[in-house]
Parts: structure tokens; sequence; C-alpha cells
């Protein structure tokens, strides 16, 4: 919540701000523009480089820019119109730092870096045939539809304006606990190997360690919510975090270590 709205409540009484419209929940801009600046920023480089008369002619890289571009404007597309029609959002405020550490990592290396080391004339063909490159992309397209389902699936188990949750099933959620994250990983990893330059491998890198971290705190969530006790769902134990049959982060493990710790300081 922010603190213009905080004020709001405390000095007029008001019980709910009316920043939601009627059928959606709360339209959340704050997490919205982490992606559209990567939409801005890459389609002004690519068209920069691409559209002047003096434009080298490059056919074998053409190809593969082309397609990293249209990928590119579908993932963000989709991340934006999710962030601000999918998404379950309670009122509180994502941290200011967090907000500013996402929107470097999206601007500066996904939406500056990445983007000048496909699209100018600098960039290296991998020399990956046509076939190939299709394969690529469908396989994008692929892992990105099956993002957009795990999300609508998450969505549908939080009730508007609460914070409950169910087990969500389905469309990988089956074998791990953030599916969600495991397809994004799929998507960047394939985008990586299809543009091959190292600005796309730290950008990989770097979004899997993020999703990897925030994927066991909610995993080790699950396991502690539906313990089985009093009524509640038993989550299934099989289930790993992120990454099938692997990745799993054990709370009662390190619970022992504590305890073991402390007897033997006694």
């Amino acid at each position: 919540m922010c603190i213009r709205d905080r004020y709001q409540r405390r000095v007029h009484g008001i019980q709910k701000i009316p920043n939601m419209v009627k059928g959606h929940h709360p339209l959340r801009w704050d997490t919205a523009l982490e992606y559209i600046g990567p939409l801005f920023l890459h389609s002004f480089i690519f068209f920069y480089y691409w559209l002047q008369p003096t434009a080298p002619n490059r056919k074998e890289c053409h190809c593969i820019s082309v397609v990293a571009y249209v990928l590119v404007m579908i993932h963000f597309t989709k991340r934006v119109l999710e962030s601000l029609y999918v998404h379950r959002h309670t009122e509180e405020r994502m941290p200011l730092f967090s907000i500013c550490l996402n929107t470097a990592f999206y601007w500066i290396l996904g939406s500056i870096i990445v983007p000048f080391s496909i699209y100018t004339e600098s960039y290296v063909s991998p020399g990956h045939p046509s076939w190939l490159v299709g394969i690529f992309a469908v396989l994008f397209l692929f892992a990105e539809y099956m993002n957009m389902s795990c999300h609508l699936v998450l969505r549908d188990l939080r009730p508007e304006g609460s914070k409950k949750r169910g087990i969500p099933q389905g469309y990988g959620f089956q074998v791990v606990s953030c599916a969600n994250y495991f397809w994004e990983i799929v998507s960047w990893s394939v985008f990586a190997l299809l543009i091959n330059t190292l600005q796309g491998y730290l950008f990989l890198f770097g979004g899997a360690g993020y999703m990897i971290i925030f994927g066991l705190k909610k995993h080790n969530n699950y396991l502690k919510e539906f313990d089985g006790k009093e009524g509640k769902e038993l989550y299934p134990k099989s289930r790993k975090a992120i990454f099938p049959f692997i990745l799993q982060h054990h709370e009662k493990s390190l619970s022992q270590k504590k305890k073991k710790k402390k007897k033997k300081k006694y």
C-alpha cells in the first residue's frame, strides 16, 4: 500500500481506495512498468539499426535478430497483460528495493545490453539453419503458453482480495511447486541458445538465480501451510521446488541441524 493510500485511510476513514476497475483486481502499474520498459527499449534499438538507409546487409543475422525481437515482444506483452489483468495482488506493495532491482535487471541487462548484442552490426550469427531457428521459436512459444497457463491456475486458486491459496495442479505443477518459474526458465534458455551470446546467457542465469531463490521460499511455504493438520490438505511430498526430480529444500533437515548445534552449546 502506498503512503498516499495510507494517509487517505487514516484521515478520511476510507476503507477501500477506489483503485479497482469493476470486475477486476487492483491495477498494478508498479509491476507492469518493469515490462513496459523492455518493450520500448527493444523496439527503439531494433528499428534504429534496421531501418536506417545505411543498415548493413546481414542476411545470416537478420533472420535470428528478427525472430529474437518478435519473441521478446510476445514475452513482455504477455507479462504486461498478466500484471494488469491476471495476477492476484494483495494490498501490500512490493518493496521499493525489489522494484528497483527488477527494473534494473529487465531495463539495463535485458533491454539495453542484450539488444545491443543482437540487433547491431557487431552481432555474429551462430549459423543456425532455418529449421533449427523454427524449432527454437516453437519451443519458446510453447513454454510461454505453459507459463501463462500456470499463472491462470494460480489466479483461480486465490480468491480476489485475499491471501488464501490452494494447491495448484496441472501444467507441470504435478511435479514442481513453481511450474511458472520452470517454464519461464525454459523460455529464456531457448532464447539464449537461439541468439548464442554471452549477454543472453548472463540474462538467463541472472533471472534463473532470482527465480530459484524465490521458488525455494514458495516451496517451503507450501509445505508449512499444507501440513495435513487441522483439516488442511497435505502437500505432495514428491514435488520439488522448480526443476523436476531435483532442487528441493528440506526445512526439517535444517531445523534438526539447528537443534544439534544448540545441544552442543549446552
